[in-house]
């Protein structure tokens, strides 16, 4: 092999080297103390009993007027089930699907994804509100994170 192909090869062979991710160390595992590994398992348990169906009652009363020339709605009391799955258990994030069942007054079933909820354990961000129509992503400070879970809705 002359010498210009030799430097084809090493050229190609550091490229190709570069681009494995399967040969980077991903992040460290944190070793959970037997107290700790008890605690993270009955918090998953606990998070994973929400998952079920319910029967849901919805008691819908306005109290405030917030503006002077506003008459509020009449109460209203509905109900119907709510299915709840886990759409995601990876270990340290668990997701929740809330699907409301509701009975329209013809008798039709009608499904609504309701709400979701995240929960993540040890995070290093949450979404934080920051005002009207206005979100932004927070750091968790390290001493913080370990211990917790953070569950986003």
């Amino acid at each position: 092999m002359n010498r210009k192909s030799a430097f084809k090869h090493l050229i190609a062979l550091a490229l190709i080297g570069t681009a494995i991710p399967a040969l980077a160390h991903g992040p460290i595992p944190v070793k959970l103390t037997e107290q700790e590994q008890a605690k993270f398992d009955a918090d998953r348990d606990n998070i994973l009993a929400m998952a079920g169906t319910f029967k849901v009652k919805f008691d819908f009363q306005e109290q405030t007027a917030w503006q002077p020339d506003y008459t509020p709605i009449a109460a209203k009391v509905s109900g119907g089930h709510e299915v709840v799955r886990v759409i995601e258990d990876s270990g340290k994030r668990i997701v929740l699907q809330h699907i409301l069942v509701a009975t329209l007054d013809d008798g039709k079933v009608f499904p609504i994804k309701h709400w979701r909820q995240d929960w993540v354990y040890a995070p290093e961000t949450y979404l934080a509100y920051a005002g009207p129509n206005q979100w932004k992503t927070e750091t968790v400070p390290e001493k913080m994170r370990h211990g917790r879970w953070s569950q986003t809705v």
